[in-house]
């Protein structure tokens, strides 16, 4: 037996209260509920918690809870993969030699330009 939409709606309303109800703080990042994080804990689907039920309940909650801000501590960094070194590397060397080309052809453009203007000019060839 399929339920219809109203009663999933009705279901995840009742999930989400039995949470909030069960939770000392909710969980917040940036000021903000982490509506993420709250549609794992609930059980619901994320959209859910954006219709303007839950959106009250979600309210209720924060004025009479508070939020749970994780700490801003920072772990270290991860190290770039070895893949990703040598890709770099790759692509610097290949940006340096794209570099010396583009170097070489403006002066060669330069010494054409120079040619086109003199044979423009007298209608022969420099030697």
């Amino acid at each position: 037996m399929t339920l219809s939409t109203q009663e999933i709606g009705l279901q995840n309303l009742a999930k989400l209260q039995a949470w909030l109800d069960s939770c000392e703080k909710l969980p917040g990042r940036g000021g903000k509920v982490n509506l993420s994080a709250l549609a794992l804990g609930a059980g619901v689907d994320r959209q859910f918690l954006y219709r303007p039920e839950a959106q009250e309940k979600i309210m209720t909650a924060v004025q009479q809870k508070g939020l749970s801000m994780p700490s801003q501590a920072k772990g270290p960094q991860a190290e770039a993969p070895a893949w990703a070194t040598q890709r770099i590397l790759q692509l610097e060397n290949q940006l340096t030699a794209a570099r010396v080309e583009a170097h070489e052809l403006r002066k060669r453009l330069q010494r054409y330009e120079h040619i086109d203007r003199h044979l423009a000019s007298t209608g022969l060839l420099p030697r």
